[in-house]
């Protein structure tokens, strides 16, 4: 199998973050760190993060984690529960998030009020306790940024969804 750009990255001791405003297991951010023949395979993409050995993934959660679309032949339980179990802490509050400092370390941040398909909120409908995708980035320098360089694919996929819906004020 071919090599993403992103593991080759990790693989030259780079550190790599993946950063979403869509659901971290979607299409793009999913071809940095899944090799599986489709992108609704979204339990097989989830357990493909817990293998990537990445340093940083942030976006909007998890659309199957329990592989309730019947997509994967290899059903593993609850994907939260392999990804917790391959080193990885889960944030999911401002407060947590505000507390990550230099030297954290496999990390997945996800909004807590990731409604619409498990995506951000509209920078128009966020309150104070959402985190942005402008915040994710942010961070994701802070704890990626090291001696070797780092990798961090920022996507802004709530603007394709916009676009999708013809809603101008979004976009």
């Amino acid at each position: 199998p071919l090599k993403t750009i992103a593991e080759r990255a990790r693989d030259q001791g780079r550190k790599v973050g993946i950063i979403t405003s869509v659901s971290i297991d979607h299409a793009t951010p999913a071809a940095f760190y899944a090799h599986v023949p489709s992108r609704k395979q979204y339990y097989d993409i989830a357990l493909a993060l817990a293998r990537s050995d990445f340093n940083y993934f942030a976006g909007g959660g998890f659309r199957d984690l329990e592989n309730k679309y019947g997509k994967s032949l290899d059903f593993k339980g609850n994907a939260l529960d392999v990804i917790r179990k391959a080193g990885y802490g889960l944030v999911n509050t401002r407060e947590a998030f505000n507390a990550l400092s230099p030297g954290a370390d496999k990390v997945i941040v996800m909004n807590r009020q990731s409604g619409h398909g498990h995506s951000l909120p509209y920078a128009m409908d966020a309150d104070d306790t959402d985190i942005s995708l402008a915040e994710f980035t942010r961070k994701g320098i802070e704890l990626l940024i090291g001696e070797k360089g780092f990798f961090m694919m920022v996507e802004g996929g709530q603007i394709d969804f916009a676009c999708h819906a013809n809603d101008a004020a979004a976009a």
